[in-house]
């Protein structure tokens, strides 16, 4: 059971900030389930990777269909790290190596027109093939305009 916001905060030593309830909002004190999240949510760690750059045919421009640009991937995977911490054993771990290896092999690969196929697609990939619930994908297109020194998209996805 959680417990209340002021039984958390009682559980903060400096006494002179007991009745302040912000010290409490988004914390779960439960000694007897130490997996629980914020509100009683199942615990969500995430496994990061930023700036995965990878040169590849994209765009709906014949220029962009004769010359390979770079496109650039951040990645938030939401994960349960908790068995790998445990064991020690990449067997119990989201091998971000392998994950970034075949990114790369999917994306030098690929040909789209837009970025918005291609970000479905890499998400689809990640969900289906490692363990993963959750994802946050931010794409990257920094060529895409003269003008400009980034363009892409960011999506979430989920199981």
């Amino acid at each position: 059971m959680l417990r209340s916001l002021r039984s958390i905060a009682n559980l903060v030593p400096d006494s002179k900030h007991k009745d302040r309830s912000f010290l409490a909002v988004g914390l779960c004190y439960a000694p007897e389930n130490p997996g629980l999240a914020p509100f009683g949510e199942e615990a969500m760690d995430k496994v990061f990777l930023t700036g995965l750059s990878v040169d590849t045919i994209v765009g709906i421009y014949p220029e962009e269909r004769d010359k390979k640009q770079p496109i650039v991937i951040d990645l938030e995977l939401g994960t349960d790290i908790r068995p790998a911490a445990a064991s020690g054993d990449i067997a119990d771990a989201l091998d971000y190596h392998a994950l970034s290896l075949a990114l790369v092999e999917f994306i030098e690969k690929s040909r789209y027109g837009l970025i918005e196929a291609m970000a479905e697609d890499i998400a689809t990939l990640i969900l289906s093939q490692y363990p993963v619930t959750w994802l946050k994908l931010t794409l990257h297109k920094p060529n895409a305009l003269s003008h400009s020194r980034d363009v892409g998209l960011i999506i979430e996805r989920s199981r």
